[in-house]
């Protein structure tokens, strides 16, 4: 069987407002299509006679002609990575390929199908999708596919059965042990296409050591509520193979809670520093799960930056959204990594509700200037659904239940996404992202410290193209006028 797995582009990301340009994940880094490599691992193992390729359309192949692709390879499924902030890019990419061939089978998977199941199978272009993890359901899907077995026995599975009612199979159970999954294939990638500033060249790996967060911030859509952990030996054993058959020594954990515990942390480097792999590796984690011997260790092992989500910049408003961290730990752990010789980033949210007034954001610059964090990621606040802040939304008429679904029924190329605007306008809330920002990073002391930074082309370039794009937050871009 012929197996196309598409990871879709980014060109119509949702946006705050038509009238304003954000800074997007997109524009400073690029990152190879994980989930789906994990797919293309499993067939290759489990069904060695299917031809399975992979096309990412995020990174490169701007002017790819998928059309003539798809007529020239003739898959009998194609998988598809869906993310509901790019649903409209993701859907125009199902019409293309059924224009070409209707009976090709469609399935999604990734973090959009959790949340709008039925509204996407409304959508006839797509059918199947995928909840939750999708290694083996995708495995159990194309031997059905193939032996036109009973769709009923594939876990996980949402489609339209013959009457064309929407029908959820029984969720899969979890996989007792995320090291039985083959690592991620890598036989259609070029990792010279993918960056992360922080590093001093291109040609960098994603790591996923993990999966689930246990914590219940009250802005956080993540579903997956159970931590479940690959052995460190696996995840090294990845490292190991990627160093030598790939010559890459640059890597960046994705997962959503890497420092669980310091002693995690701790046993990795141990193993890293057992096996001489000399590597640059960055992780996001949280800020109370930080030790002085685990930063000491990280160090030793290679761990150049650490990127950690703060969110609220007061201890209140770190208890609303049930943070469990303080203002004086975050503090104290971002000079404990300076300590170490590590480079950091912290994230922070405005727009959260008890953000009442412009003094109550503002005061976010307090904050930085006794924080000597080195780079700071801001956001507007984006009430999704699945998350405790939306449902709290619902109840007070701050936002409308209808708005998410009926673009995932609808998608336009500019969506504009629901803000929490019980105290600010969306125009009032952007300029002053755009106002803290720019203030941050155009400081002149600030800025002398990153020209100090740059030790490569590739760094400088990159720095420049962030430059730009940050200067360009809050004008109207030529195709939302």
């Amino acid at each position: 069987m012929n197996i196309l797995l598409i990871y879709p582009p980014n060109q119509n990301q949702a946006v705050y407002s038509k009238n304003f340009t954000r800074m997007k994940g997109c524009d400073t880094a690029a990152y190879p299509p994980l989930g789906l490599m994990y797919l293309q691992g499993m067939i290759k193992k489990y069904r060695p006679s299917d031809n399975i390729k992979l096309i990412d359309l995020s990174s490169s192949h701007k002017s790819f002609d998928l059309s003539a692709y798809i007529k020239t390879f003739n898959p009998s499924v194609v998988g598809l990575t869906a993310y509901t902030l790019c649903f409209y890019d993701c859907l125009s990419i199902c019409k293309q390929i059924k224009k070409v061939n209707p009976e090709i089978k469609i399935v999604l998977g990734g973090p959009h199908v959790n949340l709008f199941p039925e509204e996407t199978l409304l959508h006839d272009e797509i059918d199947f999708l995928i909840d939750g993890d999708g290694e083996f359901p995708f495995l159990q899907l194309i031997e059905s596919i193939e032996g036109d077995r009973d769709l009923s026995l594939v876990e996980s599975l949402w489609f339209r059965d013959k009457q064309g009612n929407i029908t959820k199979n029984r969720a899969g159970s979890q996989l007792p042990s995320l090291d039985s999954i083959p690592f991620p294939c890598r036989d259609d990638i070029d990792n010279s296409l993918y960056f992360n500033p922080f590093f001093k060249k291109r040609n960098l790996s994603t790591i996923s050591s993990s999966r689930g967060c246990p914590f219940k911030c009250t802005f956080c859509d993540v579903t997956d509520k159970i931590f479940r952990s690959r052995s460190i030996s696996n995840i090294v054993d990845e490292i190991e193979m990627l160093a030598k058959q790939y010559n890459i020594d640059n890597f960046f954990f994705v997962d959503d809670l890497f420092n669980i515990t310091p002693q995690r942390i701790i046993e990795f480097c141990d193993e890293l520093c057992k096996r001489h792999l000399t590597i640059n590796w960055i992780f996001r984690g949280r800020i109370d799960q930080v030790s002085e011997e685990m930063l000491g260790k990280c160090r030793q092992s290679g761990c150049i930056h650490i990127i950690f989500g703060v969110e609220d910049f007061s201890d209140r408003g770190l208890r609303l959204i049930k943070k469990r961290i303080t203002l004086s730990q975050t503090i104290q752990t971002i000079k404990s990594v300076k300590k170490n010789n590590i480079k950091t980033t912290a994230n922070f949210i405005i727009g959260f509700p008890h953000h009442k007034t412009r003094k109550d954001i503002m005061s976010l610059n307090n904050l930085l200037k006794i924080m000597p964090v080195d780079n700071i990621q801001i956001s507007i606040l984006i009430p999704f659904p699945g998350s405790e802040l939306f449902q709290d939304g619902i109840r007070k008429n701050i936002l409308d239940n209808s708005t998410w679904s009926d673009y995932v029924k609808e998608p336009t190329k500019i969506f504009e996404l629901p803000l929490w605007n019980e105290h600010f306008s969306v125009n009032e809330l952007t300029r002053i992202y755009e106002k803290i920002i720019k203030g941050y990073y155009f400081h002149p002391l600030r800025l002398f410290k990153k020209l100090m930074e740059i030790n490569s082309l590739f760094r400088f370039m990159q720095y420049f193209r962030m430059g730009l794009v940050t200067l360009k937050i809050g004008k109207i871009s030529k195709s939302e006028r």
